[in-house]
């Protein structure tokens, strides 16, 4: 008996690392790649088997998953953890819902999760990366948070008795791959950025103080924005991060420009605040605000860097993280310490920090290269 060609009725072959196309009798091709990179391929038969689950037991699959995933956030939320964060955990955890669900054989409940399906979760995720990063480009840090995340899941229903067996403690990620940071504009870029604000306006000031903050202090684009009026001491010349990765707290020094260029820029913050608040001000009001008195969100602040790189014409793709990068940068080949540096970022390891070391070093390597008589070929 000849097998059907892909294309007839019943018959269509579909790719099985988009598990939402498989339609009951169906010839799959199924590609999955193996913990120790080995590419499998093959075609299978998929269709309703006598052991697939009822419609009533992938009902009470979707509401205990849903469950398992509230409870779950609500435990971060309680841990701490920023609204970023919980909303990256919600959204992975649906589409790992939505994954199952869309298997030719879904399990019939959370304990029914081996680490087979979480395997291959994990490799559709990668595969969906790389399609959408292009050739060439790896997936790496997000497949990593991915498995971060399904492991803590997991670990947690299993602490919480939920679950009697892991499924995800074997999990593994692709290898970490320290790159260096890309596109940190040198002291002379950053020089022409900070004078392209227009001082003479309220967010020119704003915008003033913004960038100088950051390039100062090294600060997250995301606690920059969370900053409240009352976490700043112009006195001490310190801003104090309430909501760092992680959660963690930390009282960062300012650069005397930094210090400047905030006292000019709350002497209209009033004003600005008025716009949204009227005469009801709070004390616990956010430091920076937009032009109708609300507070700066991340996206706000990238168009802000934007339009000010644009202005200078700057031939770097920087993003305020690029000022934390040369915030550090700058700082090593001042002769700033290490340590004294991961303290100043946050970075919760020292492996995290120590890539600014490699940046100093590749500088270095190339004014050996520039000057040295013997670094060029063909050198004396």
């Amino acid at each position: 008996m000849t097998a059907p060609r892909p294309g007839q009725p019943g018959q269509t072959r579909t790719n099985a690392t988009c598990p939402g196309q498989i339609v009951e009798g169906t010839s799959v091709d199924e590609t999955r790649t193996t913990e120790q990179g080995k590419v499998i391929c093959g075609v299978r038969k998929v269709g309703r088997s006598p052991s697939s689950p009822s419609p009533s037991e992938l009902s009470s699959l979707i509401d205990s998953f849903q469950a398992a995933t509230d409870d779950y956030l609500r435990e971060l939320k309680r841990r701490g953890r920023a609204e970023n964060t919980i909303d990256k955990v919600s959204r992975e955890l649906d589409k790992l819902k939505l994954f199952l669900l869309s298997l030719p054989r879904p399990p019939r409940s959370l304990s029914d999760v081996t680490i087979d399906l979480v395997s291959y979760f994990r490799d559709h995720e990668m595969t969906r990366e790389r399609k959408c990063r292009g050739p060439g480009r790896l997936a790496g840090a997000t497949v990593r948070r991915t498995v971060a995340l399904l492991r803590g899941f997991f670990r947690y229903l299993v602490r919480r008795g939920v679950l009697l067996l892991d499924p995800a403690v074997d999990l593994a990620g692709p290898r970490r791959q320290r790159t260096l940071p890309r596109d940190v504009p040198t002291a002379r870029q950053m020089k022409s950025l900070l004078a392209s604000p227009d001082t003479e306006s309220a967010l020119g000031k704003r915008d003033l103080a913004v960038l100088e903050l950051f390039y100062s202090s090294g600060l997250r684009n995301a606690e920059l924005c969370a900053l409240l009026l009352a976490d700043l001491d112009l006195v001490a010349r310190t801003v104090f991060v309430r909501k760092g990765k992680g959660g963690h707290e930390r009282l960062v020094p300012i650069g005397r420009k930094a210090a400047r260029a905030l006292s000019s820029y709350l002497a209209v913050h009033d004003a600005l605040a008025h716009r949204s608040h009227g005469d009801r001000l709070s004390p616990d009001r956010p430091l920076f605000l937009n032009r109708v008195g609300r507070p700066l969100n991340p996206e706000t602040v990238r168009r802000l860097m934007a339009r000010h790189l644009a202005k200078t014409r700057l031939q770097v793709k920087a993003t305020p993280h690029s000022l934390r990068h040369a915030c550090a940068t700058h700082l090593l080949k001042g002769g700033a310490g290490i340590r004294q540096i991961q303290l100043l970022l946050g970075h919760q390891r020292l492996d995290s920090t120590q890539v600014y070391t490699r940046v100093v070093t590749t500088d270095l390597r190339r004014m050996l290269d520039r000057h040295h008589p013997r670094g060029k070929d063909g050198g004396a």
